[in-house]
């Protein structure tokens, strides 16, 4: 303010300086807050999207890592069908195995089954080492039922030939023990001699003890095989026979013949309480049998691949279009 003079009076205009400067700093102060708050803000924005960054690189690594586990997954799927696939096939291939009689497994065997030759009838039989009865083969009844009669018709038992230029082997049936002969069962279980007892000159002829008997090492099927297990029937059937004329002279040969098949069916007619005899049941089977298979060996296969002796080829059932051979129970054979 002025004085009555004119002028401004000093403490007024020190007030008026005061208030400007206390004005433009109050001015100063907040344009530099204001300044680091826009700062700060700038800051918290990049924090946020830094921290959106994050977490999307984790949203897409959970992704990828969500994939693999799919893709693991599908591929421990795959690895399970595969494993899957090669089990069964391990498994088909040894029920096929098991459902058959291979040639490697059948061969030991073929040499101990022998041709029975009864002047005017054959059969078969298979050799067996009895520690009762020592030498012996195993046939049917039907097969000898007239040895030790007045006439004592001869059998003789011709096992199969080995090799090129080697006598077959000849052995007679000795014994003629009714006991052992069983009209029942059809069966007959009779001692061996040497040939050379009867035939003088058989030196040419293998001894009894060089024979193979290794059919009656085999164990028993069990009394009632499933139906479909395999089947090996060994014999000497008719429908290998062939006539062969020579020089004027006319004679038989006979082939050894192994036909497979499967248990097809039971024959529970033997074993019928009202008028069967026999304790088991016998077997229908697909293999084929023939007259002159009688007497011959019929082997089978258990679930745990082990081959073993069903019975006794016996019988051939005749139908309108089909034949069914029957196979007498080895448990029958033997069974008391």
């Amino acid at each position: 303010m002025k004085n009555k003079k004119g002028f401004i009076q000093i403490p007024l205009l020190i007030a008026i300086i005061a208030g400007v400067l206390v004005l433009g700093g109050t001015s100063y102060i907040g344009v530099k807050w204001y300044k680091n708050y826009q700062t700060e803000k700038v800051e918290q924005q990049k924090v946020v999207q830094e921290r959106e960054k994050e977490a999307e690189a984790q949203r897409t690594a959970l992704q990828q890592a969500q994939r693999e586990i799919e893709k693991l997954k599908e591929g421990s799927a795959e690895a399970q069908k595969k494993q899957e696939v090669l089990e069964y096939k391990v498994q088909s291939e040894q029920q096929k195995q098991n459902l058959s009689i291979s040639a490697a497994e059948i061969n030991p065997y073929l040499s101990g089954v022998v041709r029975i030759d009864c002047d005017d009838w054959w059969g078969s039989g298979s050799l067996w080492n009895r520690s009762d009865l020592g030498y012996s083969v195993l046939t049917n009844y039907h097969v000898v039922k007239d040895i030790g009669y007045a006439d004592f018709k001869r059998c003789l038992i011709m096992p199969e030939e080995k090799a090129k230029d080697e006598y077959v082997d000849i052995a007679l049936i000795k014994s003629s023990n009714k006991q052992l002969l069983d009209s029942k069962k059809d069966t007959a279980i009779i001692q061996l001699s040497s040939a050379q007892e009867m035939f003088p000159g058989g030196e040419q002829t293998k001894p009894l003890n060089k024979l193979n008997y290794s059919v009656g090492l085999l164990k028993t099927c069990a009394e009632k095989m499933p139906i479909g297990s395999p089947v090996m029937v060994i014999g000497f059937p008719a429908f290998a026979m062939k006539e062969i004329s020579y020089q004027g002279y006319t004679t038989n040969q006979y082939f050894q013949i192994s036909s497979n098949g499967i248990i097809s069916g039971y024959d529970d007619s033997v074993n019928n309480p009202y008028w069967g005899e026999l304790p088991y049941q016998n077997y229908f089977v697909s293999a084929k049998i023939d007259s002159g298979n009688s007497g011959g060996i019929a082997i089978s296969k258990t679930t745990s691949g082990n081959l073993c002796l069903l019975g006794v080829p016996t019988w051939v059932s005749v139908g309108n279009y089909e034949t069914q051979g029957l196979v007498q129970n080895i448990n029958n054979i033997f069974s008391k």
